[in-house]
């Protein structure tokens, strides 16, 4: 067991290998953050509860999310039964020649969202396993092999499954407009506490309000403003874990123009109050780690297990956020739209993905009520149905 108490914690990376992998059962990781890496959570075993951010996650064998860097996260076991999870630590600081934007770049990976959606869960989810294998093993240019295989990955995640892309995910962008997004993109977060942020981006990099806001809208589906407030908001939730700095106080530092827009829209990503988040979440820093590390023996049971075994699960779960509920209208809107026989609308009223003839269902699952068990009867019951359907079904559970 290891026991420390640290909220920002620090990865040790080798000065040749950009990756750090530990597999572990977890009683409890409580509540922290990491300043220049990303970590992929991976569940080799079992089931784990996962908090990032404002999102939480029940994960099963074989699912995988990203974590951004500073994203406040905890790991915890969700039952009496045993897990196993593989935790990959991948250094930002060594694809900044490449990436040059890496350190703005918004990861927005789940092995049942985005990666789903693009048919790519079984091809990452082996990229991971493959590295796994090849840091437990060990021996001759391991080492090489490893940074080798962590390179394809971020290359595939930088290029793929950023929180543009997320939004996004019918339109090719030219590099030209990524570049120029990102840049305005390190300004907001270099910037975030200005109130006039917009008109001043556009005096220093000689473009008018408009492009701008028509650039995020192309670039990434989600507006200016919606990114800055979650920017903004994303700023204001390490201030209230890690300082006892006042809640006002905290509202100017991130730009806010007053107390109660700040509120709002804290509470539009985290459902709480700035306040009622502190309360509840502040006291969860520094406690001890509960984990005890795996039995390399047993972490190469997994992998064989899941090199060998086929991906055919075709549930698909969606990240409802504000800026999903902005782009497609109300939670009423999207049942309406997913229960409709054609494809989602886009924002600007285009046809979206699913072509004429899908066929869309939506469950929402209330975990006070035996969810497993019924999801597994849903699953079952839509399983059964896509099979006699003519047309593609996609059913997406939202808690």
């Amino acid at each position: 067991m290891r026991c420390v108490k640290i909220y920002t914690e620090s990865i040790s990376f080798d000065d040749t290998l950009p990756v750090v992998l530990t597999v572990c059962h977890i009683d409890e990781y409580p509540l922290h953050c990491h300043e220049d890496a990303i970590e992929i959570i991976f569940v080799l075993q079992g089931t784990a509860q996962v908090k990032i951010s404002f999102e939480h996650f029940t994960l099963g064998e074989g699912d995988y999310v990203i974590v951004n860097r500073e994203d406040s996260h905890k790991i915890w076991r969700q039952n009496a039964t045993d897990n196993m999870v593989a935790l990959f630590h991948i250094s930002l600081k060594s694809y900044r020649a490449l990436f040059p934007h890496i350190d703005y770049v918004i990861f927005a990976c789940e092995s049942f969202d985005l990666a789903k959606y693009k048919g790519q869960t079984g091809q990452l989810r082996q990229l991971l396993l493959q590295l796994m294998d090849n840091l437990l093993r060990g021996g001759y240019k391991a080492g090489e092999t490893a940074a080798d295989i962590t390179a394809s990955l971020m290359q595939t995640l930088v290029g793929e499954y950023s929180l543009d892309r997320y939004y996004n995910r019918s339109r090719d962008i030219s590099a030209d407009k990524l570049t120029t997004y990102y840049t305005i993109i390190q300004h907001i977060y270099e910037n975030y506490h200005d109130k006039n942020l917009l008109r001043d981006i556009s005096r220093r990099q000689f473009y008018s309000e408009s492009y701008i806001s028509h650039l995020f809208k192309e670039v990434g589906a989600a507006g200016f403003q919606d990114i800055l407030g979650y920017i903004r908001v994303f700023r204001a939730e390490r201030l209230l874990l890690e300082t006892s700095c006042g809640i006002t106080m905290i509202s100017e530092r991130c730009g806010f123009s007053d107390i109660k827009y700040f509120n709002r829209t804290f509470k539009k990503w985290f459902l709480l109050k700035p306040s009622e988040y502190r309360k509840i979440y502040q006291p969860e820093i520094g406690r001890d780690i509960q984990a005890a590390t795996a039995d390399d023996d047993k972490v190469a049971e997994k992998i064989l297990h899941w090199e060998n075994l086929v991906d055919d699960t075709t549930e698909y779960k969606v990240s409802i956020t504000p800026i999903t509920l902005k782009n497609i209208g109300s939670k009423t809107d999207l049942i309406n739209c997913l229960n409709q026989d054609s494809a989602l609308p886009e924002p600007n009223g285009e046809t979206g993905r699913g072509g004429s003839g899908s066929t869309y269902a939506i469950i929402r699952i209330d975990e006070n009520r035996n969810a497993e068990h019924t999801k597994k009867l849903l699953e079952n019951l839509l399983r059964d149905f896509q099979s006699k359907a003519a047309s593609d079904l996609e059913y997406w559970f939202i808690k």
